[in-house]
This record gives structure tokens, sequence and C-alpha cells, in this order.
């Protein structure tokens, strides 16, 4: 509003559908008395602007600003008179701002824009959608005078403001007294349509596809009954009619047993009845009404469920009573050996328990099947328990429902297939509440289970899962191991302030598992120890799972990384902040713990210093703390391997220093006569070989480096036979007096074992250095391989290193003590490109080569077919090379007319 005459104001105005009207008032009158009554409320000025929207005159105008709302109900008023300027519109306006606000407002979860645009499209009485029904989401708005906005980046239509909601809960029975009636109305004759009498989806392509075209399905299948269960007498015909047309009731079904986030074969139902459904949304009148029909009780679906589960899945304890009159069996189990009990405790669809009463009928369900003889230690085919579910689903009832179970003497002890027991379960997500439950009831919280291997198989068409045991003696298991504890899990999955509360009520922090792990060695490593890995299988006689809950990603605070939206933004530092600050925070609450010895060592004799993670950003503080509380810096395990090997080995510079400073020795070496400089050398690790041979004031260090081990290796020969290599780490070595002559027990020198080696870069640039810095060039291998017949067996041959080679006197041409030339062993290891086939015709006796037989009387190209016919495993590198190979030869002997013949 403005008191001069603006165009671009005007326009504005005009686009909003405002009038305009010039009122010969005091500059600032409007805007003084609006300030005066918003009080800085934004919402509230925009409410008071819109009333004003429609004054005809400047004298209502000016008493419309007398009569503004102020004070603590100013709100409240201001949605009063906004209602009552909706029900002053035009019929059709007035009439569609009530089915809006009747659908946000009664809505049980957000709605989409075109869900909410289907929703107002259907009519009564209609068998499909028409497109041309469906009402523009800005019309929607307007009319709603404020009330509602529509958010683009979330596609949600929702109420402008958290006090509108409030305003709405208070007062929805007076503006929409037949919402449920209206709103279960247009969901069951949306679910009617013709279109949804075909079967239900066969997979998740086509599941997706059918919400994605007909996207008001999946809220019509999911909340239908809860409307038409308060409004039942006004639509009973239409919910009879729906209940009893099986090919649409199943279409239906298959939405209500998708469960969010759970992915693998899609359900599909089969022999699901009316009865389940209106068991499932507790619409008692049809239930007595199907059974008086002759549904039966006891008919169970396709999943083995029978009316009585689908009741109990949705907490409908009037409904339960009332199946149990009927004489059901409360133990009946389905396909998953889960009982009506199971469901109650599982809590199923948590994102629908909002409210108080909600959770107190779910509990009463379970109250009524215990007192009609459920067994409250059943196990489902994950021998699982009402307890293991109730604690998974850690919900807001949950707590009731453990004391229930407790007191009909559930068991917490049971380990289901996921070697988990309750008190686990409640650790994993973090419910002090029921974990106080179970220590009350006298729960050891030092409990363990040894996790076990299980075997999945079908019985009687049912799944099920049977224990995988040891035979014989098992060797390697510690004696006095008391298993993983609760406090084992919390510090697996990093879980501090689950840590803190263990330790707090006497969890042992010094408790050992199977192979000698106590908590602290496990926050150490990050997860659970995995005796597949180690080499030492067969000595320890068991095998261990690798996908139960201990090693789901979903418990562990690493999952949180899974929520990043922004990889490079702000949000993803933070998280991954968090999580080490978490994982720093699980290893401190151990260490200060009075009690702890951090010097407990496991089967591999790994005591916490040999489990630290030397390359985290926290390593050097995580030492620093068990530095404190007494741990040995000379300890080694099995191995032979002390805290300085791996240190050098994670490039921890900083830390092996802190250890060569407390008295460690850099020539300690491990069973395999290894020191800790060969440990950096061997992982590439130049800035702490650099620091520790800086810091060698008694040379030991240098003396190393001219040195070779009992195998008769020097420093270089394990630097080029590594993963990754570098010019930088060459140089220091040859630098501080390495030889690059050597020659090992195998006969071989550095050069020859980085030219024997797989590597995927290039290996030019290193071979070039090595020659030209005194490598002997014209080494050959006891069987009289040159380094150009070693060059040949990598997946790629460098035309640069036979250049280097030639260069300095390889004779290219050189056959072995077997006969064989260069193309010979390019033939066996796949090696002969189009380019080096070149190379070859350019600086060889090319076509003599192709004809060469070796002692056997083989070529090349016979060496290739045989290698090009050879079975390979699918992930072998560049597995196709031999393939090339042959067709290159072939090439070269058709086009030259030698070497044809075998």
């Amino acid at each position: 509003m403005t008191s001069r005459h603006v165009s671009e104001v005007t326009e504005r105005l005009q686009k909003r559908g405002c009038r305009i009207l010039e009122i010969r008032a005091t500059e600032g009158d409007i805007t003084t008395a609006i300030i005066n009554t918003t009080d800085g409320m934004f919402l509230l000025a925009k409410l008071h602007i819109e009333s004003l929207r429609y004054m005809t005159s400047a004298m209502k105008i000016d008493d419309a600003l007398e009569r503004l709302p102020k004070g603590s109900r100013a709100y409240y008023e201001s949605y009063d008179n906004a209602m009552e300027r909706i029900k002053g519109q035009q019929k059709e306006y007035s009439e569609l701002a009530i089915q809006v606000l009747t659908w946000i407002t009664q809505s049980r979860r957000p709605m989409r824009k075109l869900e909410l645009q289907h929703a107002l499209a259907v009519t009564a009485n209609s068998s499909a959608l028409n497109p041309r029904n469906l009402p523009d989401i800005e019309l929607a708005k307007d009319v709603c005078t404020g009330l509602i906005v529509y958010e683009e980046q979330s596609d949600v239509v929702r109420l402008v403001h958290y006090t509108t909601q409030e305003y709405f809960e208070q007062s929805w029975a007076s503006w929409f007294p037949s919402a449920n009636q209206y709103i279960s109305t247009v969901l069951l004759t949306y679910l009617s349509y013709d279109q949804f009498s075909s079967k239900p989806a066969e997979n998740w392509i086509q599941y997706n596809q059918q919400l994605e075209e007909n996207c008001l399905y999946d809220y019509a299948a999911k909340y239908w009954g809860h409307y038409a269960r308060v409004a039942y007498p006004e639509v009973k015909d239409i919910t009879a009619r729906f209940l009893r047309n099986k090919q649409k009731i199943a279409r239906a079904a298959q939405v209500l047993l998708v469960q969010p986030g759970v992915f693998g074969t899609l359900k599909i139902p089969e022999g699901v009845t009316g009865l389940h459904i209106a068991a499932f949304f507790g619409i008692k009148e049809e239930v007595v009404e199907l059974l008086r029909e002759g549904f039966g009780p006891h008919v169970a679906d396709s999943f083995g469920q029978t009316a009585l589960h689908w009741a109990v899945k949705n907490g409908q304890q009037h409904t339960v009573e009332l199946l149990l009159e009927e004489g059901l069996d409360v133990n009946a189990t389905d396909m998953d050996m889960k009982s009506a009990l199971h469901y109650a405790a599982s809590q199923d669809n948590p994102a629908l328990i909002r409210r108080l009463v909600k959770c107190d009928m779910r509990v009463k369900a379970a109250k009524e099947l215990l007192s009609h003889g459920a067994l409250a230690n059943a196990v489902d085919t994950m021998n699982r328990n009402a307890l293991h579910l109730t604690a998974i689903a850690s919900q807001p009832e949950a707590s009731l429902m453990i004391e229930l179970l407790l007191s009909h003497d559930a068991d917490f002890t049971t380990c289901d297939v996921g070697n988990m027991t309750p008190l686990l379960y409640a650790v994993g997500t973090g419910s002090t509440s029921i974990l106080d439950l179970f220590l009350q009831a006298g729960a050891d919280i030092n409990l363990g289970i040894e996790r076990k291997y299980w075997a999945k198989t079908i019985d009687s068409g049912r799944r099920a899962h049977w224990e995988c045991r040891t035979t014989g003696v098992v060797k390697g298991k510690t004696k006095d191991a008391t298993g993983l504890t609760p406090l084992h899990f919390a510090a697996c999955i990093g879980h501090n302030a689950m840590t803190e509360y263990l330790l707090d009520r006497g969890a042992n922090p010094n408790a050992r598992c199977y192979n000698g792990d106590t908590p602290l060695h496990v926050a150490l490593r990050r997860s659970i120890y995995n005796a597949r890995s180690s080499p030492r299988l067969p000595q320890y006689g068991f095998v261990l799972p690798d996908d139960d809950e201990w090693t789901d990603s979903r418990w562990y605070v690493e999952f949180s990384a899974d929520f990043i939206s922004d990889y490079e933004g702000e949000e993803a530092q933070e998280i991954y902040q968090y999580i080490e600050e978490e994982r720093l925070a699980v290893v401190k609450s151990l260490v200060s713990r009075a009690t702890i010895d951090v010097n407990i060592r496991n089967i591999e004799l790994c005591s916490p210093l040999h489990t630290v993670r030397y390359d985290d950003c926290n390593s050097d503080v995580i030492v620093g703390e068990l530095l404190l509380a007494g741990a040995d810096i000379f300890a080694r395990n099995e191995k032979g391997q002390t805290a300085l090997h791996l240190a050098c080995k994670a490039g921890a510079s900083t830390i092996a220093c802190n250890f060569l400073d407390k008295g460690c020795y850099i020539t300690t070496v491990d069973l395999q006569g290894l020191s800790a400089l060969h440990y950096a050398v061997a992982a590439d690790k130049y800035d702490t070989v650099e620091v520790i041979l800086g810091m060698d004031k008694q040379l030991a260090a240098r003396r190393l480096c001219l040195e070779s081990d009992a195998r008769g290796r020097n420093l270089l020969h394990y630097h080029l036979t590594a993963d990754t290599c570098s010019l930088e780490m060459i140089a220091i070595l040859l630098h501080h007096g390495t030889s690059l002559i050597d020659v090992d027990q195998d006969g071989d020198t550095p050069l020859s074992l980085y030219l024997r080696g797989f590597r995927f870069g290039d290996r030019t640039e290193i071979c070039c250095f090595l020659l030209q810095h005194g490598a002997d060039a014209l080494w050959t291998s006891s069987d009289g391989q040159t380094l150009a017949h070693l060059a040949m067996h990598s997946h790629r041959v460098e035309l640069g290193v036979l250049k280097a080679l030639k260069d300095h006197g390889v004779d290219l041409a050189a056959r072995d003590d077997s006969g064989r030339n260069i193309l010979h062993h390019g033939a066996v290891g796949g090696s002969l490109s189009k380019e080096v086939m070149d190379f070859f015709r350019q600086n060889s006796p090319f076509d003599l080569a192709l004809a060469e037989r070796d002692k056997e009387g083989k070529t090349p190209l016979l060496y290739a077919k045989e290698a090009a016919n050879k079975k390979r495993s699918r992930d072998v590198f560049a597995g196709g090379r031999w393939k090339h190979t042959l067709e290159n030869l072939s090439s070269s002997v058709e086009a030259g007319g030698v070497g044809q013949t075998p």
C-alpha cells in the first residue's frame, strides 16, 4: 500500500487479486495500526493484510483496522476471521477451500502436491479419475486466504504455521464436521476404480511404476480404514462393497505389506480377504458382518497370517478381543513363525504411533493375547521372542510392553539368529529405559554371547534357520572368556552415551570374548573381530558369520554418513567430525576407568596398542591416552610386531617418534626379520622414513639401509615389491647407501622384482630412474630370463620400459634357457598389443622371432592359442588381453607367412 501512484506496486497488487482503492488516509495510518496489533509477528501481519483485501471503502478499512485482534488470542481470532472469509466466498471457492483444508488438517502424513490434487479431483460414484478435474494448486492456495503454503523443495502442501495446526486441532470438528465421511468416501471411491482390478505388482519396478502413475493410491490403501472406522455408519455401503472385492483387496493389501526402508523380494499377497483388512483397520462392524457371512476367522493368507495377526499388527485391541472370542488360536504362527504376540511386540508401522492412547492400545492388545494363553517365549524363524521385537522397535510404549512381557517370565537371555539378546538390541537403540527394566528384572549387565553361524533352510514350506555347531575340540578360544557383552556392542558401534551408561552400572571393561578381545579392542578396531580373514582359521576351529547384527552398519555411528546430501559442503564435514568425536569419546570413556587393563592381549597376542588404527586422525590422542594408562610399548603380537612396526606401516610419524623417544628400537625385528623401517619403506611412507633417518643419532636406521635380511633382501627389494612405489622413496634410500645391485636368495635384484610384480600404473619412470642410477640392466634369472622377458608378463607393456632396456644394452632377441624369446613370453603374458608388435618389428629380427620354436617345439602363436583358450576367473584383471594377443600374433604371422605350423 502506498500514498503515491506507483505502477510497479499497482501491478503486483493486481496480480495478487487485490482491488485498487484510492484512500485519502494519513501516511502510515494502516502500517501503524497493523504494527501495533502484531507485536512483530510477521504471519499475523500477513493475516491482517489479507483481511483487508476485500474492503470496498476507506471507511470500512478504518473500521477493520480498529477491530484487528490483539493480545494472546490474536492468532486464533485471526484464524476465525480467515475461516469466516472462506465461508463468505462464492460457493465453488468456498467448497474448494473447505476440501483443501480438510485434507491438510486431517491427513495422517504430509501430502504431496499431486496427491492432494488427485484427492480433490475424485468425484462421487466415478469409476476413473478425470485429469481435467485436477484443481490448480495456486487457486487452492488463493481460496484458502493464506492458510496454506506449497513447498517446492519437499513437494508438500501444508499449513502456513504451527499455530495454524494448533488452531485446527482444537476447532476442526466445528469447521469440518464431515471430514472422516468425506475423506473415506473419496479414498474408497479411488480404490474402487476399474483400473485397480488387476493383480498386484510382481516386482519392485512394476510396483513403483503403479504408485507413480496413481499417486494417491499409496495414501488411499494405507489410510482409508482409519477414516472409515470413525464414519462407518455413513460409509457402510461403500466400505462393504470394497471389502468384498477380492481383486481390489489384494491390490490394496500389497501396499500394507510393504514396510518403509525394507527391501528384498516384493511381497505378492494371495488369500487376503476383506476380513483380514477389516481386522487390520479395526472396523468391528464389518468384522462381525463378515464372520456372519461365513468368512473363516482361521483362514490364513499366503504368508500364514490370520485376521488376528492383521488386527494385532495395527494395534486393534477391540478387534483382537472379538476374534479371540471366536476361538482363534492365540499361538498360531505365520510363515516366519511369528505369533500375534510377536507382532504386538514388534510394533510394525512405528511412524503411525503418535499418541499415547494408541500406544496404550497396543499394550492392551498384548495383555489380551497373554490372558488367552499366548506364549511369552515363543520364537519366530529368527529365534526372536517378543522381548527382542519390542527392544528392536524401541517405540514410546516399549517400556510398558517390556514390563508386561517380563511379568509373564519372558526370557531376556535368548540369543537370536543375529547373535543378539534383547539387552543387546536395547543397547543398539540407545534405550536406557528398557535396559533399566532388564537390569531391575535381574539381567546380568555382563551377560555375554558367542557369535554363531546359522544356516538358512526351508522346513515344511516355512523359512527356518539351524545352528551350525563346531565338531571336535576347538582350539584358540580364550579360556576365561565372558563372551561378547553389551559393553562390547556399545564399543563396537561407537555409542558413547551407552558406553558410559553401562560402565556406570558395573559393566566390566576387561571382559573378554571368544578371541580374547576386550571392549577396548573392539572400540579401537571399530568392528568385531573377523576370523575369516585370519590365516589361523583352521586352528581356531570355529566359523563366524559375516552378516549378522554385529556387522550390520545400521547400528554403527558411521551410518549417519549415509544421510549426507552434499559431500562437498559443511554438512558432510560436521557429520564426519561427529563420527570421529563419538569414536574417540568411547575410547576415552573406557580408558578413563580405574579398573581398565590396557595390556590385555587377545588370541593373536594383540594388545590395545596393536589394535589402534594408526592412520586415523585421532590416533595420536588415543595412543597418548593408552600410554598414560600404562600401555606396554614393547609388547609383541604373534607376528612379533611391536606398536612401532604398525605405526610406521601407517605412516604415523609423530607416534613413531614418540615410541622411539620412549625407548623403542628401530632395529627390533618381527618374526620375519623386518624392522619398523622396513614397514615404512614397504608402505611408501616417505615422511616417516625421512623423520626416522633424520633423528637417527645412533645411526641404527642408516645401518639398516646398508644391510640385507636373512633372505638377502635390502630395503629397496621391499619397497619395489610393494603395491605402491615412489621416486622420492627410492632416492632417499639410495642417498643412504641402499644398493640397487644386491641379489637376494632367489637371484633377484630390486629392479627384477619390480618388473615381476603386478602394477596398475606406468612403470617407465621408475624403471628409467633405476637404470640411470646403476641398476644391472644385463641381469638374468637362474633360468636365463632377461629383464625384457620379465616385463612381458605384465597386463600391459610400456614402450618406454622396452626402449629403456634396449638403450641400456638388453638384447631384445635373446632367448631364455627354455628357448623362449620375447614374443613367447608376451604370448604367455597376454601383453602383445599392436603398439608393442610394431616396436618389435622395428627394433628386432621380428619375422625370425615369430617363427622361432622353444625347446618344446612351440612357437609364440601356439602359446597365444593355449593362453587364449585357457579358462580363467572373471575377476582376472584385463582378462581379454590374451584374445587380443592371439589376434595380433595371427595377423603378423599371416602377413609374414612364417611360423604358421605348430
